[in-house]
């Protein structure tokens, strides 16, 4: 049985990532500030903050590393929000990077978060992986996070970098929306016409898998699943696929008013080509988002 360490594994996706690991004879030990959501004779976890340091004894005897810890970034953003955003990825894989050069020895891949706001706001381009990072807030934090991950290959590590689409699952992005829609206040904001990258959390999981057992993969893969769409058909879709009425129309300045920076977020987006993902061989479980929100409910 493989030893699998994941830090922020008891999360959403961490969690999901745990039992689809444990469901494939991996062992798996996980590295969060909480307990894990679930229990499993192959499973153990140590309570810890990782932006204060990580113990090379929590990494020994693993065959690989799954980095996924990052506090959301899905609120309203003070300057100490956007620290501990910031800190909560690089300070954790620059603290998990020393912990894996430190152990006795060092597993065989690291495969680590990253996301698509890596590119900053795209427009109408298409980005790939060789896409330069844009220069925003989000996509400094990204560019820093992979930058950090990268470190591992001086000591022989394989490292992916996922860079994660908005996630469609019974939690995350879906819970967030759903609690909007249900009050009868969701929307699109601005023009709507950025685009809105997203994947399914089973391929989510399976992606992170799947780079983390083929011998080859190296370096950035997007994920996002399908035909790219702007946010306004996203947002139209999530509402017909659910049976929330109406889709409003938020502009730009009430974003900005009521939200802060976190609505550059919302305001921008990233047209991504998941080309170098399918190449390697991955094929997407969920093409449409019809398909996605009805079994993320």
């Amino acid at each position: 049985m493989k030893k699998i360490v994941i830090t922020g594994g008891a999360g959403f996706v961490g969690t999901k990532l745990s039992e689809a690991l444990l469901a494939r004879g991996y062992r798996v030990h996980i590295l969060d500030r909480g307990e894990p959501r679930i229990k499993h004779s192959a499973l153990t976890y140590t309570v810890s903050n990782a932006t204060v340091g990580i113990s090379p004894t929590d990494i020994d005897g693993a065959y690989g590393v799954i980095n996924l810890a990052g506090r959301t970034i899905g609120e309203r953003r003070t300057k100490t929000i956007k620290q501990d955003i910031y800190d909560s990825r690089i300070k954790t894989t620059h603290n998990l990077v020393d912990a894996i050069s430190q152990s006795r020895v060092p597993p065989s891949v690291l495969v680590s978060a990253s996301a698509v706001g890596y590119y900053g706001n795209t427009g109408e381009k298409y980005v790939d992986e060789s896409s330069p990072a844009g220069r925003d807030f989000l996509a400094t934090v990204a560019r820093d996070w992979e930058a950090e991950a990268r470190r591992a290959e001086v000591f022989g590590v394989r490292v992916a970098l996922v860079r994660t689409a908005h996630v469609i699952g019974a939690g995350g992005l879906v819970a967030s929306l759903a609690k909007v829609f249900e009050k009868h206040l969701g929307g699109y904001f601005g023009s709507g016409r950025q685009y809105m990258p997203w994947a399914s959390i089973d391929d989510i999981v399976n992606i992170y898998i799947y780079l983390l057992e083929h011998p080859s993969a190296s370096g950035p893969y997007n994920t996002g699943a399908g035909t790219p769409l702007s946010q306004k058909n996203f947002m139209r879709t999530f509402a017909r696929a659910r049976g929330y009425w109406p889709v409003w129309w938020i502009p730009a300045f009430i974003a900005r008013l009521v939200l802060g920076e976190f609505a550059e977020s919302l305001l921008t987006g990233q047209r991504v080509s998941s080309d170098k993902l399918r190449k390697l061989g991955y094929v997407f479980k969920y093409e449409k988002l019809e398909e996605a929100l009805k079994v993320g409910k």
